[in-house]
């Protein structure tokens, strides 16, 4: 078995569509992201940092740029949601650009009743205009991270059908066996190791020629679990 993984996938399209400053860099220069955050809604040193404190900054990480809220984000951390929501804010006024760009996606799809994705996929957000408050907040939420989750899913996908075509037309026996999120999984004969390794990792590398390149791992092994890195 042969896996090929994006690393941080979602980061990367999220640095592509809003060009945060605080994003692209860091990403550019392998910096430690979930680092970065918890220095910024902390207001700490990030050399100062303990792993928890890193782990902390992970959480912030997926459930604010997913649009989850001060109580989601409270429960996740085991905090108050008066805390939770000093950390969205510290955490707002970092990433700047990612806050403009959410709230116009929002503005959008109010506008035009859908959004569209980084491939052109129009995503249909119903119940912007709901009087129930319940369900106007959750189409809100939705409006706000779907261009993010949808062309996420569009690169993931792209990834897999790009680089099915490669080996192909390289008449090798490699073939695709499972995607799990961000990684794919393929069948390798072990002679073909070699070039099927660096075949699928150039493939899914620039299956989306992103604003920042995109970065794979490449493992392989007998099995799932003992899975071992390949040089490229």
């Amino acid at each position: 078995l042969m896996s090929v993984d994006f690393s941080q996938l979602g980061l990367f399209v999220l640095a592509h569509l809003t060009r945060d400053p605080n994003l692209v860099e860091p990403l550019r220069t392998r910096a430690d992201m979930h680092r970065l955050t918890a220095s910024a809604v902390l207001e700490k040193p990030a050399a100062e940092l303990t792993l928890e404190e890193r782990q902390l900054g992970k959480v912030v990480n997926f459930a604010t740029f997913a649009g989850q809220g001060s109580g989601a984000l409270g429960l996740s951390l085991g905090i108050t949601p008066a805390e939770a929501k000093e950390y969205i804010a510290r955490f707002d006024r970092h990433y700047a650009k990612v806050r403009e760009f959410q709230d116009e996606q929002l503005r959008l799809a109010k506008e035009r009743g859908y959004i569209t994705t980084i491939a052109g996929r129009k995503w249909p957000i119903g119940g912007l205009e709901s009087l129930d408050s319940h369900d106007r907040s959750y189409a809100e939420r939705l409006a706000r991270r779907a261009t993010h989750e949808g062309s996420v899913s569009d690169v993931s996908r792209r990834a897999l059908l790009v680089t099915d075509r490669a080996l192909r037309a390289a008449k090798l026996g490699t073939v695709p066996l499972l995607q799990i999120l961000d990684e794919v999984l393929f069948e390798v004969p072990e002679d073909e190791l070699p070039v099927a390794a660096k075949l699928c990792a150039d493939s899914m590398r620039h299956a989306f020629e992103l604003f920042v390149p995109l970065v794979v791992g490449v493992e392989a092994g007998r099995n799932w679990a003992d899975l071992e890195p390949v040089t490229l």
